[in-house]
C-alpha cells in the first residue's frame, strides 16, 4: 500500500485549532494540531481490532460530541470531548442493509446529524442529545430498495438552499430534494445518462458531472432545461470520474476520483480545459486523487 495514502479519510471535523478524524486504512480517531503540526492517534474505535479499516467515513461536530459516521461499521459512534468516552448505538442491518459503504455524506441541522445513504438504503437522523437513531421511510429508500445491489446512492456532495438539500444519485438520473423542516423528500428526474456525483448552485443553475462519462450538466430547476457539456481535454482518461467540484473566480473545478486530471470548466463560455495533470515525482500518472473542501 502506498505510504502517502496511509492517512486518508473522507471528511473531518474543526474544533478550535485542532483537526478531528478517523483513519480509513485502521481503527483510530485521530487529530491534527494545526498549529503544532502535532499528529495523535487518540483511540481506538469501541468493539473493533486496531487493524480493521474503513469504519468510518466522516466526523462531525455537534454538542460538545464528535459523531463518527460508520462506512461500514455496523454502528455510529460519539466521543465526548471533555470526558474522552465513546457512545455507541447500533445500527439496525434490516434495515440499512449490507454493503460495504453505508454512508458518507452528512448534514448537520439542529440537534440532529442527517446521514445520507451511500450504500444503505435509507436516511438515517441521529439525535445527539438522546444518542437516538431514526430510520426515515420515503421516496429515497423506495428508490434505493428497487435498484441492483451492485447500485449505490448519494456520494459526498450536496447543495442546501433555503433548508433544501439537493443531492444527486450517483446510479440514478436524478436529484432527491430533502426538506429539513419535515423531513420530506421529492425526486427530480432529470434526462441525463449515467447519474451524477457532484452538484455546485451557481446563478441560479444547478452544475453536475456524470459519474460514468466525461460530461457536465447545467440544470434549470424552474424551466427543467438541461445543456450538456462534453468537449474534454483530448487526453482526459477516467472512469467513474469526478469526487468534489468548487466554484472559484467565475468558474467550476472538477477533481477526480480516478482520472488523470483536474479540469476547469467556464460557465460564461462552456470550455473544458485542463487545470492540472497529476503525476507522482516520477512523472507516472496518478488515476486516483483525493481532496476535502474547508472554508
Amino acid at each position: 500500500m502506498d505510504m502517502r495514502y496511509k492517512l486518508r479519510c473522507l471528511g473531518y471535523a474543526e474544533v478550535g485549532d485542532d483537526i478531528w478524524f478517523a483513519s480509513l486504512y485502521f481503527n483510530g480517531l485521530m487529530k491534527l494540531n494545526t498549529v503544532s503540526g502535532k499528529l495523535e492517534a487518540i483511540h481506538k474505535f469501541p468493539h473493533y481490532d486496531v487493524d480493521q479499516g474503513w469504519l468510518y467515513s466522516t466526523v462531525r461536530y455537534l454538542n460538545g460530541y464528535l459523531i463518527c459516521v460508520p462506512n461500514n461499521s455496523s454502528e455510529i459512534v460519539s466521543y465526548h470531548l471533555k470526558s474522552g468516552r465513546f457512545v455507541s448505538i447500533s445500527l439496525d442491518e434490516r434495515r440499512i442493509g449490507a454493503k460495504k459503504t453505508y454512508f458518507v455524506s452528512t448534514c448537520v441541522y439542529q440537534n440532529y446529524v442527517y446521514m445520507f445513504p451511500t450504500g444503505a438504503l435509507c436516511i438515517v437522523r441521529y439525535d445527539v442529545t438522546d444518542h437516538t437513531v431514526k430510520y426515515l421511510e420515503n421516496p429515497v429508500s423506495d428508490l434505493l430498495a428497487a435498484l441492483p445491489d451492485t447500485s449505490y446512492g448519494f456520494y459526498q456532495q450536496f447543495e442546501m438552499i433555503d433548508k433544501k438539500i439537493y443531492l444527486p444519485f450517483l446510479d440514478v438520473n436524478a436529484i432527491a430534494v430533502f426538506d429539513l423542516e419535515d423531513e420530506s423528500v421529492h425526486i427530480r428526474y432529470l434526462n441525463i445518462e449515467g447519474g451524477c456525483s457532484t452538484i455546485n448552485y451557481v446563478n441560479g443553475n444547478f452544475y453536475l458531472a456524470s459519474w460514468k462519462r466525461p460530461e457536465i450538466y447545467c440544470w434549470n430547476e424552474k424551466t427543467e432545461e438541461i445543456k450538456t457539456y462534453q468537449s474534454f481535454p483530448k487526453d482526459f482518461s477516467g472512469e467513474r470520474t469526478f469526487f468534489h467540484a468548487c466554484y472559484a473566480d467565475g468558474a467550476l473545478l472538477f477533481f477526480p476520483e480516478i482520472s488523470n486530471m483536474v479540469v476547469s470548466f467556464s460557465m460564461e463560455t462552456g470550455r473544458i480545459c485542463e487545470e492540472k495533470r497529476l503525476e507522482n515525482s516520477d512523472k507516472e500518472p496518478l488515476m486516483t486523487f483525493f481532496i476535502q473542501r474547508s472554508e
